[in-house]
């Protein structure tokens, strides 16, 4: 088949399948299953430098996702923006190691030979952010980084705005809708410990049981504001796995297209992630269920978030 003909069927077929009401199993986390397989974690752009010092690592990751069930893995880009790549002295590396990491996707994919159809998504986020850059630069880094996924080969764009505020959001809506690509969009969320109202933001707990919260305007609101701009799919992402049926529900007021959920589990201290077992694959499918039940379509874990917890939902969904 053509290359564009076979694009343009992956990208029909999951749009009919959204339509028509499946649930699709996402991937878990990639860049701390790399880190549990053995791969060294750069002190500045975390997990982006696997795709150099350890390529067959991060197609493992893939390979190990898809036969654990998952119909959608995300290529190892999510720390690759030119932003954060210029700032450690590594911009050199942005188009060899976005095309590689796409690339290597592809080969994971080829090399599973399952039946079902597998989709891939390219993964663009404000990676260590933090108000540091300027909106421009932030423009730029989303506008250059999605047309090289594209160029590459991804089905789909996944915009995972880790601890963005609004308007960081609505800019990478704006500039990767400049691709024609679908836009899938994540937000994390946390909440007030008093009203268990949730806010969009993030609340990280690090070494030392310290904590560290960001959090910017009411979730409803900042979903409508957002999803305004654009985007065919809305989950949330890396945030407490206890907040995900109180967001999949503010999500569904607020958005009408399809929903997803994939929570965190454990804690960051850089350059590492800390893994913690208090989320069994049984419990998550136990949550996955109640997800669903919901109405969510995308299922899947972020960090933390491991293969053994996609396959409990992969079995509990194929029974």
């Amino acid at each position: 088949m053509d290359p564009y003909n076979h694009f343009m069927t992956i990208q029909t077929d999951l749009l009919n399948r959204l339509d028509n009401g499946d649930v699709l199993i996402l991937d878990g986390a990639t860049g701390t299953e790399l880190e549990r397989l053995g791969a060294s974690m750069h002190s500045g752009v975390w997990c982006a430098a696997a795709i150099e010092s350890a390529p067959h690592l991060v197609r493992q990751v893939h390979e190990n996702y898809i036969a654990a069930g998952a119909d959608i893995i995300t290529a190892n880009t999510y720390a690759s923006g030119r932003h954060a790549l210029a700032k450690h002295g590594l911009a050199d590396k942005f188009t060899e190691w976005n095309q590689s990491a796409v690339a290597l996707a592809h080969e994971a994919r080829e090399r599973s030979a399952v039946e079902r159809p597998i989709y891939i998504a390219g993964s663009i986020a404000p990676y260590d952010n933090w108000g540091k850059y300027d909106a421009e630069t932030m423009r730029v880094s989303y506008r250059e980084q999605a047309q090289l996924l594209a160029d590459a080969g991804v089905d789909f764009l996944l915009l995972e705005m880790l601890a963005a505020d609004a308007t960081n959001a609505i800019m990478a809506i704006e500039e990767a809708s400049s691709t024609n690509l679908p836009i899938w969009v994540s937000l994390s969320c946390l909440d007030n410990p008093a009203s268990k109202e949730l806010y969009l933001g993030v609340r990280e707990h690090t070494s030392g049981a310290k904590e560290f919260t960001n959090g910017y305007e009411p979730f409803g609101p900042a979903i409508q504001r957002i999803m305004a701009t654009g985007g065919s799919v809305l989950s949330m992402m890396h945030s407490e796995i206890h907040l995900a049926r109180a967001a999949l529900e503010i999500i569904r007021e607020n958005f009408g297209g399809p929903s997803g959920v994939y929570p965190n589990a454990g804690y960051w201290q850089r350059p590492n992630w800390t893994f913690i077992e208090d989320i069994s694959p049984e419990f998550f499918w136990t949550e996955a269920q109640a997800w669903i039940e919901s109405g969510a379509q995308i299922v899947g874990g972020c960090c933390g978030i491991g293969p053994e917890h996609i396959r409990a939902v992969s079995d509990g969904l194929r029974m």
